[in-house]
């Protein structure tokens, strides 16, 4: 054959070769098709996760600009229109003061001109309708028609009345669309409905708010502060996007274990895939020592497998990634209970699906270099002198009794050590994904969660007080502190603990201003002289019955918080607070100085971040030093084990104030447990696919194994060996299979599920090691059924043709 051979004569030496083995194409097929659909399903999820735990942070704000500056003057509008640093600016126009109908008597409900760049940053979703354009339409949150008893429907009527330009007014609204809030306006009742530019231009405006989109998200903080002292803006005008300062890129230690998954399915694919093409190579190498002698060069015969696996990926590739996100949307309801989110979408992603192609070549092309260089190298003496047995030393031993059919099996395993490792290790590696991904779904212990957590059996919060802008324009005005004596009231309950809260502007000096710094740096900006914003509670004893894990330094001594003089920190930023360091509370007319006796590594009560350390002290002195203080939590236990009646007491108590949130024990391991099934599905169903895999593996090396000795196999039956001896002497081969794979799957499997429960620990202090009993029972169950059954089911056709047929195969 010459050199100067055509591609296209190749291609078709290729393209014969497929069709004239398609078992094992078959093999080579569905292993690239599993090993996409794996990488497929593991990125769409884990991209489509972050995004949509990244989106859901906007979901809390409302919006997903980088803040806002409230109450812009036309001299201030000019001057931000003119900053280079923004990129995008949004106007919001409050068009009226409060809505004065009789439902709307607790709650702070405006009417509001949104433009086109506003509305690209408010975060809603379910849309029906579409959003005003003549001068008596306005579209509202459900939350809104909810309030009015009325259906969710378009075009009906609903009569609003308001105060403009202080003039009371009332006017007939047509309903052109509503929507879900996602944002936390939908439970605190304060937010606004959409009007158009007709109703805006004929009203006026009361107040005009700025929705800012920098040029980059770095520094965010910074240039919102530039912008407060160039225009002198209160720090009350100026709000800042949460979301923003703490959606970041991925650290190492984030993206540590997507580095492990893709990781995990390059192994996982390399073994299948190594092994199948090393089989096949094997089994047809006669086939390239005739293409050898015939004057094929090495290059070509290269070039005849290259063809071939690149044939199998065009069609393997494709079929996976579609398989691949049809799983993906399956799953997705399971991953929503799993992280607790209100929405995943999947989408089709380019980046995926040029991501899936890369790295799925590049595992069968690794996985596929070895058995190309065995194939090319070989010379065409060599190939035709070769047997499956051809590798085996003569290792002929003396003996008295005969040949013991489980030592023959077991010198026939290692006859080839590579493929027969790489057999092990394929079934091993799946099956310890398997163990691995039970025992983390096992780690997440109900009971241990809701004593970490939720050490209460009752939790009522006053969810408005967790809004960082509590005291700014129109505030809510209620009656707690009724609601909260009702509750505590009750005769059933014990243990109660009542917490008062204030949002305090504190002095930036001393440890304050320590504090304040490292936090502006974990967050991205650079510190400015400012006031230092912290949530202070007002505490009694049951505050610190379940938090002596969360202690890091110092002692918690109730008698010396009682004494107004101490007080405990948490949510420290760099250890800048310390037991021992004073610092300044209170107000200019009224200031106290504390001692910190303790710092804890968080407060399970608060979810506002500030750039001031959490500060717990007495009741008493909270009251004494903010008279404005609210209640805020109270939790409890019962005496009796009556849940779900004192569950519709508290939603009796709080009808009517629906910003106070009541969380119940007995709901909360409900939704835990939910959870949990959600995230073991999730894993024990991607860990399923990676044993499936093995076993693939498995079952295709005992086919080729049994094909390949087809003529020894027909020679040790003319001999005497009978059919039901050489049966035997395979299913001990596949038990010694067995007997390793599982070895290695309950050593290093369980040694590996304790070390990542370990590391788990840092995400779920909760979470607790359990020995994978039922899950080493399942995998010895499948793996040994596996290996007894396939050896005896693959001979059982080969043998069904006589033994003359057989020899006759002999050259």
């Amino acid at each position: 054959m010459s050199k100067n051979i055509s591609n296209n004569f190749l291609k078709k030496i290729s393209v014969r070769k497929l069709k004239s083995d398609k078992s094992t194409n078959l093999f080579i097929l569905s292993a690239i098709i599993l090993t996409t659909i794996l990488f497929t399903v593991i990125t769409t999820l884990s991209i489509s996760l972050k995004d949509s735990l990244d989106f859901q942070k906007f979901t809390l704000e409302g919006y997903t600009a980088h803040g806002i500056i409230k109450n812009v003057t036309s001299t201030d509008l000019e001057k931000i229109h003119n900053d280079p640093s923004i990129k995008n600016i949004g106007e919001m126009i409050q068009v009226t003061n409060k809505i004065e109908n009789p439902e709307f008597e607790n709650s702070n409900l405006v009417l509001c001109y949104l433009d086109d760049e506003t509305l690209s940053k408010r975060v809603y979703y379910d849309l029906n309708g579409n959003l005003p354009s003549a001068e008596n339409e306005i579209a509202l949150p459900t939350w809104v028609l909810d309030k009015f008893h009325l259906p969710y429907k378009l075009g009906q009527v609903i009569n609003l009345q308001y105060t403009c330009n202080n003039q009371h007014k009332s006017t007939d609204f047509t309903l052109s669309a509503y929507y879900t809030e996602y944002t936390k306006s939908s439970t605190t009742e304060n937010g606004f409905g959409i009007v158009s530019k007709d109703f805006k231009d004929n009203k006026g405006e009361i107040s005009l708010d700025l929705y800012i989109t920098f040029n980059t998200g770095v520094n965010i903080i910074d240039n919102f502060e530039k912008i407060r002292s160039d225009l002198n803006l209160n720090n009350k005008q100026v709000e800042v996007n949460s979301a923003c300062t703490t959606t970041s890129t991925l650290t190492f230690d984030e993206l540590l274990p997507y580095i492990s998954m893709i990781i995990t399915i390059i192994i996982c694919g390399y073994l299948i895939i190594y092994n199948i093409f090393y089989i096949s190579v094997l089994k047809n190498i006669k086939f390239y020592g005739l293409l050898k002698s015939l004057g094929t060069t090495k290059k070509q015969i290269k070039k005849i497998i290259r063809y071939q696996y690149l044939r199998l990926s065009i069609i393997g590739i494709p079929l996976g990634i579609i398989i691949g996100y049809l799983i993906c949307f399956v799953v997705s309801p399971l991953v929503i209970k799993s992280v607790n989110i209100s929405k995943l979408n999947i989408k089709f992603n380019p980046l995926i699906f040029i991501s899936t192609i890369i790295f799925v070549l590049f595992t069968i092309i690794i996985s596929c270099k070895k058995p190309i260089k065995i194939a090319s190298k070989v010379s065409p003496i060599e190939a035709l002198k070769y047997s499956p047995n051809s590798k085996r030393k003569n290792t002929t031993k003396a003996g008295t009794n005969g040949a013991k059919i489980y030592k023959m099996a077991f010198q026939n395993l290692f006859r080839d050590k590579t493929k027969s490792i790489i057999v092990i290790l394929s079934l091993t590696f799946g099956f310890i994904c398997f163990i691995c991904a039970g025992v983390l779904a096992n780690s997440l212990n109900p009971d241990a969660y809701l004593d970490t957590y939720v050490p209460y059996d009752f939790k009522v919060e006053n969810t408005y007080l967790q809004r960082i802008n509590t005291n700014e324009e129109n505030p809510i005005t209620y009656d707690d502190t009724k609601v909260f004596n009702e509750i505590s009231a009750l005769d059933n309950i014990k243990d109660v603990n009542k917490i008062s809260y204030f949002s305090a502007p504190l002095e930036y000096d001393g440890v304050l201003k320590s504090n304040s710094d490292e936090f502006r740096k974990k967050a991205g900006g650079n510190p400015f002289e400012s006031k230092v914003n912290s949530n202070i509670l007002g505490v009694n004893e049951h505050f610190f019955d379940n938090i002596s894990d969360l202690l890091i330094d110092g002692d918690i001594d109730i008698s010396k918080l009682k004494s107004h003089n101490y007080a405990i920190v948490s949510n420290v930023s760099n250890n800048a607070i310390k037991v021992g360091d004073t610092m300044n509370i209170g107000t200019k007319d009224n200031p106290k100085q504390v001692e910190v006796i303790a710092v804890l590594k968080r407060n399970t009560y608060t979810h506002v971040f500030q750039n001031g350390p959490d500060i717990m002290i007495d009741d008493s002195l909270l009251k004494e030093l903010y008279p404005e203080a609210k209640p805020f939590i109270l939790t409890f236990s019962l005496k009796d084990d009556n849940a779900k009646e004192t569950y519709e007491k508290l939603k009796d108590i709080t009808t009517g104030f629906p910003y106070i949130n009541i969380k119940a024990k007995h709901l909360e391991r409900n939704n835990f447990v939910k959870s949990q099934r959600g995230i073991a599905f999730t894993l024990i169903s991607i860990s399923s696919l990676m044993s499936f895999i093995g076993l693939v593996n498995f079952i295709n090396t005992i086919i080729t194994n049994i094909s390949s000795r087809k003529i020894e196999l027909a020679i040790l039956e003319s001999i005497g060996m009978t059919k039901k001896q050489i049966r035997k002497m395979l299913t001990f081969e596949g038990i010694y299979y067995g007997i390793f794979s599982l070895l290695l799957v309950s050593t290093f499997g369980s040694i590996l599920a304790y070390y990542l429960v370990e590391a788990f620990k840092y995400q779920a202090n909760y979470a607790s090691f359990n020995f994978p009993i039922i899950q080493l029972i399942v995998t010895g169950i499948v793996i040994i059924i596996t290996c007894v059954l396939t050896p005896k089911i693959i001979f059982h056709f080969y043998s069904k043709s006589s033994i003359i047929e057989r020899l006759k195969n002999i050259n």
